[in-house]
Protein backbone atom coordinates (compact mmCIF):
# COMPACT_ATOMS: atom_id res chain seq x y z
CA UNK A 1 0.00 0.00 0.00
CA UNK A 2 1.59 3.61 -0.71
CA UNK A 3 0.30 6.91 -0.08
CA UNK A 4 -0.70 7.17 -3.71
CA UNK A 5 -3.28 4.75 -3.45
CA UNK A 6 -4.59 5.99 -0.89
CA UNK A 7 -5.09 9.21 -2.25
CA UNK A 8 -7.49 7.11 -4.32
CA UNK A 9 -9.69 7.87 -1.60
CA UNK A 10 -10.87 11.28 -1.27
CA UNK A 11 -11.01 12.15 2.38
CA UNK A 12 -7.41 11.28 3.10
CA UNK A 13 -6.25 13.20 -0.18
CA UNK A 14 -8.04 16.04 1.51
CA UNK A 15 -6.02 15.19 4.30
CA UNK A 16 -2.84 14.64 2.85
CA UNK A 17 -2.61 16.64 0.40
CA UNK A 18 -1.83 19.55 2.76
CA UNK A 19 1.11 18.32 3.00
CA UNK A 20 4.83 18.31 1.20
CA UNK A 21 6.35 15.35 -0.52
CA UNK A 22 8.83 15.13 2.14
CA UNK A 23 6.40 14.68 4.96
CA UNK A 24 3.88 12.08 3.02
CA UNK A 25 6.97 10.00 2.41
CA UNK A 26 8.17 9.91 5.96
CA UNK A 27 4.42 9.41 6.79
CA UNK A 28 4.87 6.03 4.01
CA UNK A 29 7.91 5.40 5.46
CA UNK A 30 6.56 5.44 9.22
CA UNK A 31 3.96 3.25 8.31
CA UNK A 32 5.26 0.76 6.07
CA UNK A 33 8.07 -0.09 8.67
CA UNK A 34 6.28 0.17 11.98
CA UNK A 35 6.87 -3.47 12.60
CA UNK A 36 9.68 -3.48 12.35
CA UNK A 37 10.65 -0.61 14.28
CA UNK A 38 8.58 -1.65 16.92
CA UNK A 39 10.59 -5.22 17.27
CA UNK A 40 13.61 -3.52 17.25
CA UNK A 41 12.83 -0.80 19.98
CA UNK A 42 11.79 -4.11 21.82
CA UNK A 43 15.31 -5.57 21.38
CA UNK A 44 16.49 -2.67 22.71
CA UNK A 45 14.60 -2.25 25.54
CA UNK A 46 15.91 -6.51 26.28
CA UNK A 47 19.31 -5.39 25.50
CA UNK A 48 19.35 -2.64 28.36
CA UNK A 49 17.68 -4.94 30.53
CA UNK A 50 20.48 -7.27 30.24
CA UNK A 51 23.18 -4.85 30.51
CA UNK A 52 21.38 -5.14 33.95
CA UNK A 53 21.80 -8.57 34.90
CA UNK A 54 25.56 -8.98 36.54
CA UNK A 55 27.59 -12.54 36.33
CA UNK A 56 29.53 -13.31 39.27
CA UNK A 57 33.48 -12.70 38.62
CA UNK A 58 33.95 -16.81 39.78
CA UNK A 59 31.10 -18.00 37.44
CA UNK A 60 31.83 -21.39 36.39
CA UNK A 61 30.61 -21.14 32.63
CA UNK A 62 31.45 -25.39 32.52
CA UNK A 63 28.39 -26.66 34.04
CA UNK A 64 25.99 -24.87 31.61
CA UNK A 65 24.62 -27.71 29.86
CA UNK A 66 23.04 -24.90 26.65
CA UNK A 67 26.32 -23.98 26.06
CA UNK A 68 28.65 -25.40 23.27
CA UNK A 69 32.26 -26.52 24.16
CA UNK A 70 33.67 -23.66 22.56
CA UNK A 71 31.22 -20.73 23.77
CA UNK A 72 32.02 -22.15 27.58
CA UNK A 73 35.62 -21.72 26.83
CA UNK A 74 35.05 -18.19 25.08
CA UNK A 75 32.71 -17.38 28.24
CA UNK A 76 35.85 -18.56 30.52
CA UNK A 77 38.28 -16.17 28.46
CA UNK A 78 36.42 -13.56 28.23
CA UNK A 79 35.00 -13.30 32.12
CA UNK A 80 32.00 -10.94 31.00
CA UNK A 81 30.40 -8.61 33.29
CA UNK A 82 26.98 -8.85 32.29
CA UNK A 83 24.49 -11.06 30.07
CA UNK A 84 24.20 -8.54 27.35
CA UNK A 85 28.06 -8.68 27.16
CA UNK A 86 27.72 -12.02 27.10
CA UNK A 87 24.99 -12.64 24.14
CA UNK A 88 27.99 -10.10 22.03
CA UNK A 89 30.49 -12.32 22.28
CA UNK A 90 30.81 -14.22 19.19
CA UNK A 91 28.88 -18.38 19.27
CA UNK A 92 27.26 -17.24 22.54
CA UNK A 93 24.10 -15.88 21.31
CA UNK A 94 21.93 -18.75 22.29
CA UNK A 95 22.35 -17.15 25.88
CA UNK A 96 19.77 -14.28 25.01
Amino acid sequence: MTLEKLDEIDFIKEVSSQYNDEVREQAEINIKYKGYIEKEKENVAKLNRLENIKIPEDFDYTKLSSLSAEAKQKMSNVRPKTIAQAGRISGVSQLI
